[in-house]
């Protein structure tokens, strides 16, 4: 049974991650356009520096389809299963105190729902700041903002795959 739940885990682990790096690759993908076609607007000279509404797009939050990338977040990051959870209800269970492993790993749960939504919570709200003074910074504000986006979806890219490596060499290796 433990060798079971350790290779269930480490699939799961491996889906979750690949997940992160398949939303990373699609961020990366979408940034790029828009900071390509930002990028264009402004050396063709469709964009004016006095009119803040027409670059409002770059700065825009979500647009067309972004439910589903947050539903894919959401997933790619959910997915994989808490590691010290399955210890707490393999071992509870092995004592004859399954409900207690059960009620410690919804503690857990809640504990890791409540440090997610405030960290996602502060990003929502750095995000709407730098927005702001994106807007207000002429021409160079929404460049750096796309840019800044793009670098941000190379790292999760970057960090999907370097995490899917790293489980797969170490599954290799066992």
């Amino acid at each position: 049974p433990a060798t079971t739940i350790k290779a269930a885990a480490r699939n799961i682990e491996l889906a979750s991650f690949a997940a992160v790096a398949a939303m990373g690759a699609i961020l990366l993908w979408t940034k790029s356009g828009e900071f390509v076609r930002l990028a264009a607007a402004i050396r063709s000279g469709t964009i004016s520096s006095d009119d803040d509404a027409t670059f409002q797009p770059a700065l825009r939050q979500g647009g067309v389809g972004h439910w589903r990338v947050f539903a894919g977040v959401v997933l790619a990051a959910g997915i994989r299963p808490c590691s010290g959870a399955i210890i707490l209800l393999v071992f509870s269970l092995s004592q004859g105190l399954f409900a207690a492993g059960v009620v410690g790993a919804l503690a857990m749960a809640i504990g890791t729902s409540i440090t997610t939504g405030t960290l996602a919570s502060l990003t929502v709200f750095a995000k709407a700041m730098v927005q702001r003074l994106a807007s207000r910074g002429g021409m160079t504000g929404p460049i750096a903002f796309a840019g800044f986006e793009l670098l941000a979806a190379a790292f999760v890219l970057a960090l999907g795959t370097m995490l899917f490596a790293g489980i797969w060499a170490g599954g290799m290796l066992s």
